[in-house]
């Protein structure tokens, strides 16, 4: 009988079908993956962590065996992730041990993307690079293989290479190169120690035993800036500035000449901060040092 005079119902079911050479596969955590063929399109079924799970494989038989081996490669380090637990989960109920660093920055990333937003990520992203550059230098493998080998000695070996790493200012290729600033040594130092807390408390992706290395020694603190140090627009200059400004400018700039560049220090002032006599503004904390500004400066 033609297919297309069939009953549709028929042509649903799903039938045996075979992907490099076999319909059922085993997996080194003991899953099996039986392979399933509905529609013209191969179906990898199986179940994980007590759930059953499917995935698609596509209709063509090279590309589902590629995809098949990158299931069963996941499945192997048990590192798979079924796609309706991964925004519910908060402790990972398996440990991942053979998951490599990039995966599992990458499952950390996918995480602050749902939960902090895409600004955020885009910052982890930066902070997080030179960690991938490091860990895939050829020493470095060789003596910290796995995540799970990291210790004191490879925080400290990624804090003295820091200080070597050559970055661009605007993260462009052709741009300048020049060292990385000490504030930003520490800003990925702290993303590497949140990373492996992450990984410990919720990814799963190491053991609860494991002593995260990036301490508090070992990161430091972003020294911070001189509140009394030059200002970049000085007042002659803003003055020289103001003169060549027609009235629709004058009216945009004038807030930002006279206050200070950061709005967020002037916008919870209040009426007693206001030195009128001397006409100035007074910053700093009045309840309890929860309000400070971002240098915590007075």
């Amino acid at each position: 009988m033609n297919d297309h005079s069939s009953n549709p119902a028929d042509r649903r079911k799903m039938t045996k079908s075979i992907l490099l050479g076999q319909h059922s596969h085993m997996t080194a955590i003991g899953v099996t993956v039986n392979i399933w063929q509905r529609c013209g399109k191969y179906i990898a079924r199986g179940r994980y962590v007590g759930k059953s799970f499917g995935k698609t494989l596509g209709t063509d038989r090279t590309a589902a065996e590629i995809e098949l081996r990158d299931l069963l490669g996941q499945l192997d380090r048990d590192a798979f992730v079924l796609p309706c637990d991964a925004p519910k989960r908060q402790v990972s109920s398996t440990i991942k041990m053979r998951a490599s660093l990039r995966e599992i920055i990458d499952a950390f990333l996918k995480e602050k993307r749902q939960l902090r937003g895409k600004k955020t990520v885009q910052d982890y992203t930066g902070r997080l690079f030179p960690l991938i550059q490091f860990s895939e230098t050829q020493d470095v493998i060789r003596r910290w293989a796995k995540p799970k080998d990291m210790n004191r000695e490879f925080a400290l070996e990624l804090k003295s290479w820091l200080f070597q790493y050559q970055t661009s200012r605007n993260g462009k290729p052709g741009a300048p190169l020049q060292p990385m600033s000490p504030r930003q040594t520490v800003n990925v130092l702290a993303t590497c120690r949140t990373l492996i807390h992450w990984a410990i408390r919720t990814g799963g992706f190491l053991p609860a035993s494991f002593v995260n290395p990036f301490t508090d020694e070992i990161v430091g603190t972003a020294p911070k800036k001189n509140p009394l140090s030059e200002a970049v627009l000085s007042v002659e200059l803003r003055i020289q500035l103001i003169h060549s400004m027609d009235i629709w400018e004058l009216l945009i700039f004038s807030v930002p000449f006279t206050l200070p560049l950061r709005p967020e220090d002037y916008t919870g002032l209040t009426i007693a901060d206001v030195d009128w006599s001397r006409r100035r503004l007074q910053f700093g904390s009045r309840a309890g040092n929860i309000d400070f500004n971002k240098g915590r400066q007075d």
